[in-house]
């Protein structure tokens, strides 16, 4: 009788699958709890700096006085919405926090958890279109132009190549 090699399956091997899900776990983890570095919205007047970059890109645009104040009206609700989203994005990072920090870690939870929080909601990503479009709405023609020049500008810096 030849001698057989037994092989007894490696109890620490893992299964592409198996890693491939820990990897995209921890990356979602770390997009809502942040890595070492606090994430940007953690920051204090997160979104006074959101803003300020918009209104560089709008003073290029020259408002008159009606647009100006529209444009302020517009802005005030902005802030509003951009410090409720980090609000919401603190507590969910705060309770994924708490549970990690646990005895007992419940990883069920944690995905329950990050399911329904979502980092971009869907309604929240339409609003803030349908508020870009009530912003285009009030320029005049030459603006309008500017404004199209600015995005071409940004696709062809953050789009896929073809």
């Amino acid at each position: 009788m030849p001698d057989q090699i037994i092989m007894k399956e490696n109890p620490m091997k893992r299964s592409p699958f198996q890693i491939i899900t820990l990897i995209l776990l921890v990356a979602g983890l770390n997009t809502i709890t942040g890595c070492k570095k606090e994430p940007g919205y953690c920051k204090e007047n997160f979104s006074e700096k959101i803003l300020t970059f918009i209104d560089k890109s709008v003073k290029d645009l020259k408002l008159n006085a009606e647009q100006q104040k529209q444009y302020e009206a517009m802005r005030t609700e902005a802030k509003a919405n951009i410090d409720q989203y980090i609000a919401e994005r603190k507590k969910v990072s705060a309770l994924i926090t708490q549970e990690l920090n646990s005895d007992k870690v419940d990883m069920n939870k944690i995905a329950s958890i990050m399911k329904e929080n979502p980092p971009i909601r869907e309604d929240a990503y339409r609003a803030a279109i349908d508020k870009m479009m009530k912003f285009y709405d009030i320029l005049d023609d030459e603006q309008k132009i500017k404004v199209v020049g600015k995005i071409k500008k940004f696709q062809e810096r953050f789009s896929c190549k073809q």
